[in-house]
């Protein structure tokens, strides 16, 4: 589908997924201020349309993902393998991924790296994935970037715009220059 897909302001317990994407967004895909809670699948499912029984063609267009309360869900976000073209891209930032059973974010595509920076996953420590093994929050598999990620969270649907994030920080020594002559 090529154009603006836009699943806006919307509530759902459900115990299967909530957002199904089967294949062929070429355009761009905005959900935004949802609140997607307790589900037994996935909040929001991006697949290519072999994954599903469809001969919807692999995605090549931009799913932005932005305030949304996605939690006790199976996994928050999942990317199938295969579902999204090098083209493609993926935006995650100013939800509520904590609580999710397997993933806050799943990406199996390996061909794009999902930019999931400023959410919060659940603990001021950070998702559980293998660069941070102390963290306590919701995991996130590989390709995924989080960096920085929120401390607190900054948002609720339908009361308030994202505000400013609260950023993780890493403080570097002093900078030290040699002389050479």
């Amino acid at each position: 589908m090529d154009g603006g897909i836009s699943v806006t302001n919307n509530t759902a317990t459900t115990t299967g997924s909530t957002v199904f994407f089967f294949g062929n967004v070429s355009g761009t895909a905005v959900i935004e201020g949802n609140a997607f809670t307790g589900g037994g699948g996935n909040a929001i499912s991006i697949h290519v349309g072999s994954d599903v029984g469809t001969s919807d063609a692999v995605n090549t267009g931009t799913f932005t993902i932005t305030s949304n309360t996605l939690t006790g869900n199976l996994r928050g976000v999942y990317v199938s393998a295969g579902a999204l073209a090098t083209a493609a891209s993926v935006v995650i930032h100013f939800n509520d991924l904590s609580g999710n059973s397997t993933a806050g974010v799943e990406n199996d595509s390996s061909v794009t790296t999902v930019n999931a920076i400023d959410n919060w996953w659940g603990s001021a420590s950070g998702p559980q994935n293998a660069t941070n093994l102390n963290g306590t929050a919701s995991p996130v598999t590989a390709n995924v970037n989080v960096l920085p990620e929120l401390t607190a969270r900054q948002w609720r649907p339908s009361t308030s715009p994202p505000m400013a994030p609260t950023r993780a920080t890493v403080r570097l020594g002093p900078v030290r220059r040699s002389a050479t002559r």
